[in-house]
């Protein structure tokens, strides 16, 4: 699965590129340390993940393949 994505993202990469679609990397390192930050949330497990990580995961990488096959 993480050899598919990366095909995904180098593809994408590719179609952004073609039309001269400029990357904003300022936005890209915005989302990221966003990312970070809500993985700092109040739920008494700042140092280990929560219990259900692992599912909103799985639930994200579903939604993720159910909206890749529709297209």
């Amino acid at each position: 699965m993480a050899e598919e994505t990366a095909e995904n993202r180098d593809s994408l990469r590719v179609i952004m590129t073609a039309p001269d679609v400029p990357a904003r990397w300022p936005r890209v390192a915005v989302r990221r340390q966003a990312e970070r930050t809500a993985r700092g949330k109040l739920n008494g497990r700042l140092v280990r993940r929560s219990p259900l990580s692992d599912i909103l995961e799985l639930a994200a990488m579903r939604l993720g393949v159910e909206g890749k096959t529709s297209l």
